[in-house]
């Protein structure tokens, strides 16, 4: 059985608008169990091409594994918010069952926004 203490805000998207921006729609707060939270800044090169300088940036990685309950709102490819600060988008949902059959929680795994 999973324990579901920490909030969490999961913000639905609704499409793209006219100029390719994404539309957020409802908000909802919500318990979540956090099993990894991690964010990374990585650094790459731009072009190899560049010429001397070598141009280069750092990118920003993360990623999220949660746990909510059977019945939230989340789907593929909404928004949530674990920590207050970061927005991971949800990539992947997995039920998980109770050895008993019955559905105990949604695993998700995302990847940050």
């Amino acid at each position: 059985m999973a324990i579901l203490r920490s909030p969490c805000t999961i913000i639905k998207t609704q499409g793209h608008d006219l100029f390719g921006g994404e539309i957020l729609g409802q908000r909802k707060n919500e318990k979540c169990g956090i099993v990894r939270l991690y964010t990374d800044s990585q650094f790459t090169t731009v072009r190899v091409d560049s010429g001397a300088s070598r141009g280069a940036a750092y990118e920003k990685q993360g990623g999220a594994k949660l746990l909510l309950s059977p019945n939230t709102i989340a789907e593929v490819g909404d928004l949530i918010i674990p920590d207050g600060r970061t927005r991971y988008r949800i990539a992947m949902i997995q039920p998980r069952y109770a050895t008993s059959g019955k559905l105990d929680h949604m695993e998700i795994e995302c990847g940050i926004d």
